[in-house]
This record gives structure tokens, sequence and C-alpha cells, in this order.
């Protein structure tokens, strides 16, 4: 800490500044320090979500898809109503999971990639994520540097599991301080 204080003076007198001490919010996560542990959570930011898409008080789902979900391409012409609100979501999930919540991330991005023409069963499958995300709100990173963990990184695929193109999913998940950083 000594040197941080250091570099901390030395940049303060180069540049006008002053020094917020911890982060206690950075672009809607919630930052909470305290005896070893960081905490990032963005609940905030997901109430804003649910609320803005009428789904404060909806019913919570207990997994980010349906069991055994298939998706499939729209060979409808485009109904720009529907592309608009399936974009405004799933933008809103990308956030979400790229700050704090890994867990829906094969969901997320198997779904975005109907993004240019989507179909009403994307959209309902989208929400059903938000779903999902009502009944976890409180889900978060925990960093823990007591266990004194480092770097630990998992992955997994399957071949060929994709029914349209055959192409195969990986997915890997890297944690330091037992929280995962991507």
């Amino acid at each position: 800490m000594s040197i941080v204080r250091r570099v901390k003076d030395l940049f303060m007198k180069i540049w006008e500044c002053c020094d917020l001490e911890d982060t206690k919010e950075f672009l809607r996560m919630r930052i909470v320090h305290g005896n070893g542990y960081i905490t990032i959570d963005q609940q905030d930011y997901l109430h804003k979500v649910l609320e803005c898409f009428d789904l404060i008080n909806a019913k919570a789902a207990p997994t980010p898809l349906p069991m055994g979900y298939v998706s499939t391409s729209n060979e409808a012409p485009v109904d720009e109503q529907l592309h608009h609100k399936f974009q405004q979501v799933i933008g809103s999930l990308l956030y979400i999971m790229l700050g704090t919540r890994p867990d829906i991330a094969f969901a997320v991005t198997k779904l975005s990639q109907f993004a240019v023409n989507p179909s009403k069963d994307h959209l309902v499958k989208v929400l059903y994520i938000c779903h999902y995300l009502i009944g976890t709100p409180e889900y978060r990173i925990i960093y823990n540097g007591r266990k004194q963990r480092g770097f630990i990184a998992y992955a997994d695929s399957d071949w060929a599991s994709d029914i349209h193109t055959r192409r195969s999913t990986t997915g890997y998940m890297v944690m330091l301080a037992s929280g995962v950083i991507s």
C-alpha cells in the first residue's frame, strides 16, 4: 500500500485530480470491499432493466434457458418492432453477462446469434433469461483475497452439437481469487 500511495501522490503532483479512496461503483457495477473480500454486482442496473421491460413482478425461472431448448433461425421477413425490442433486451443482457453474471453467458450468446432477424420465440426465450435473473438478483462475483488461490481455469466443449451447422460449442472460465474474470 505504501508504493500505491507514493505513486498516487506522484500522479496527483503531475495532473490535477483527487483521490476518491476505494471505488464503490463503476459502470453501474456496485463494488463492496471488506475483510479480504471484494464483491461486485449489478443489482441496481438489473432492476432498471427489469423495470424497463415491465418484468418487475414476473415469475422467476429456475434456469437461464428451458432444458432441451433448440433454437432455429427465422426465415420470415424482419419484423422491425420485434427486432428493436429483441436487440434492446439482448443488449442489456450482454452488459449484465459481461459485467457480473457469467451464469447467463451461454444462453445470452446463443440467442444473440439471432439478433439480425429474431422470431417471437427468440424474444420469448430472451425474456425467459430475464425471468431467471428475477429469481437470482443477489448473485454476485466474490473475490476472496484470503484464500491465496491465484489463477484457475476450466474449459469444456461438446462435439458438433449445433443441429444446423454441426459446429462444436466450447466454453471456458478463468478465475482469480475464486472470482470469475473471464
